[in-house]
């Protein structure tokens, strides 16, 4: 009975710090939103399934292109994006 409740109150405590967790998350996209609300019309997504890295564009018209890029290709699109925001910082 006492290894059961171990269990249980271990898992409680996990489940109490997911909770606290989505909620940082939470306030976090909702100040994103706040400082730049979401435009409508065109869009570009960088995916990734950690075996491809995908850049999805979406247009105002809803039409959609995909692109998969090599290795090299992501790890030079990843330097181009963090280096004007680094700056930023």
């Amino acid at each position: 009975m006492v290894g059961v409740l171990q269990r249980d109150d271990a898992a409680m405590g996990e489940l109490a710090l997911l909770a606290s967790v989505q909620g940082a998350l939470a306030a976090i996209d909702a100040e994103a939103v706040e400082a730049m609300p979401p435009a409508t019309g065109d869009r570009a997504l960088v995916v990734d399934d950690n075996m491809t890295v995908q850049i999805v564009v979406y247009s105002a018209d809803r039409r959609t292109a995909v692109a998969t890029l090599s290795p090299a290709a992501a790890i030079r699109l990843a330097g181009q994006l963090i280096s004007p925001a680094c700056s930023r910082l």
